[in-house]
């Protein structure tokens, strides 16, 4: 067991604990990094396997960064591809064949509605102009 510390039952700690205005607050906890570091030294760690463990914990840290950023992109990646998906379900709705048209085609089909007093259609059959 660590300096300064003593075994109690849960039972007894709940009993003997402070209300929550009583307790510390998370700044009243933090340790200043001199006396953590003499504290593990005297636990019997090196200054070496203390600085491994130092890297070890800021390189989770990065990773936590980086997985919340993902995270927050991911909701927004798959909106996106939902929006997408619904669109090119709708333009296919159009052509009832479920192709989409070429610059050409589009072009043919404006030339045509431009010059003659009738719509072309996919279904077989022509509507007049009003």
């Amino acid at each position: 067991l660590p300096f300064n510390s003593a075994t109690v039952s849960v039972d007894t700690f709940e009993w003997h604990r402070p209300e929550p205005e009583q307790q510390r607050h998370r700044t009243q906890l933090a340790i200043p990094a001199l006396e953590r570091q003499e504290r593990l030294e005297l636990g019997g760690y090196t200054r070496k396997q203390i600085t491994m463990a130092v890297r070890d914990i800021n390189k989770t840290k990065i990773k936590r960064r980086r997985t919340r950023s993902i995270k927050h992109r991911e909701k927004e990646e798959e909106i996106i591809e939902t929006i997408r998906r619904k669109g090119m379900l709708l333009l296919r709705a159009c052509r009832p064949w479920g192709q989409l048209r070429t610059i050409d085609e589009e072009d043919e089909l404006w030339t045509q509605a431009n010059t003659c007093n009738e719509f072309p259609s996919s279904h077989g059959f022509k509507v007049a102009r009003a």
